[in-house]
């Protein structure tokens, strides 16, 4: 994700989060006033993301920051951009070594097998054969000669099936 792609998902959660709050009224008569002050907020905040975060990172921070927002905030306007920043700041998981707080966890199913490959444990036949085992040689996770007694032991299987 590039900047302008980050700066955008940042203005969307941001403006989601503000809609729940009246406009201030310096803002109320001049809706362009109300973009640009989203816009600088939102590009204020996006210093606070790592270039590598995702849109899983800026969804599942943004979804904590806002619940830290509505539990502290005191007034029915917008809150301070420096209130929404110490928000973010604070949903960052320091403990774990992450940069950001995460969204949902998702498995790399190739990563866990070729490991398994490479201990010796059992895979699935798709993981030794055909486009899953041309894969994981591809992507670098295992080679041909890992690869090579299980195909060994497929073979001889094989053998004795007919």
């Amino acid at each position: 994700m590039d900047y302008g792609q980050r700066v955008d998902m940042i203005k969307r959660h941001l403006a989601a989060m503000l809609s729940s709050y009246s406009i201030p009224s310096h803002l109320r008569s001049s809706e362009t006033a109300q973009q640009d002050e989203i816009d600088v907020t939102a590009k204020a905040l996006n210093q606070l993301f790592p270039n590598n975060t995702t849109p899983d990172h800026l969804a599942g921070t943004f979804e904590r920051a806002a619940l830290k927002i509505k539990a502290a905030h005191t007034s029915r306007s917008w809150p301070k951009a420096s209130d929404i920043a110490s928000a973010i700041k604070s949903c960052f998981d320091k403990a774990s070594g992450r940069d950001v707080a995460s969204g949902p966890w998702k498995p790399d199913t190739y990563k866990i097998n070729a490991e398994r490959i490479k201990r010796g444990e059992a895979v699935g036949d798709n993981w030794v054969n055909g486009k899953m085992g041309d894969a994981l040689v591809e992507r670098g996770l295992v080679t041909e000669q890992d690869l090579l007694p299980y195909r060994e032991a497929i073979g001889f299987a094989k053998r004795f099936e007919a």
